[in-house]
């Protein structure tokens, strides 16, 4: 046992700036923009009544896919936000998480929400085929560092 009494509190403050960081990956504000969008789509499509248990789960798995895509955005920017004085201060430029943690951490939180939401809404709208997060051909597409904007 440790007998230095401020070890307890170096612990939890690490493990509290993890999970800070951890959230900030995710650009919660960005997740709530999204999360309003798909409510309210669903809530229009579902005709009189709509069904609760499936409106949550397709909530849960829309923020978690949300969520994980735009820790996975921020670990395929993290070169260029280093450079930026703006951005320059986020998660993985500023060393606080590993690019690799970050990227495991995007993709098993894109994955199970994509999963999560799967199951709590019509399966075709959220098939494989129309959901290619993190596909490099999209990235050069619609990044504006490659597509002259």
């Amino acid at each position: 046992m440790n007998s230095n009494p401020h070890a307890a509190d170096m612990t939890g403050a690490t493990v509290a700036r993890r999970l800070a960081d951890g959230f900030e990956l995710t650009k919660p504000r960005v997740v709530l923009m999204i999360l309003i969008t798909a409510f309210v789509g669903f809530y229009v499509g579902s005709g009189d009544v709509p069904n609760y248990l499936r409106l949550f789960k397709m909530l849960f798995g829309t923020a978690l896919a949300a969520a994980g895509t735009l820790a996975l955005n921020q670990f395929m920017e993290r070169e260029t936000d280093a450079l930026m004085e703006r951005t320059r201060r986020r998660p993985i430029p500023d060393g606080r998480v590993a690019a690799r943690d970050a990227l495991w951490f995007g993709m098993v939180m894109a994955v199970a929400g994509l999963a999560t939401a799967r199951r709590g809404s019509r399966a075709r709208s959220i098939s494989p085929k129309r959901n290619r997060i993190g596909d490099p051909a999209d990235a050069r597409r619609t990044s504006p560092m490659r597509s002259g904007w």
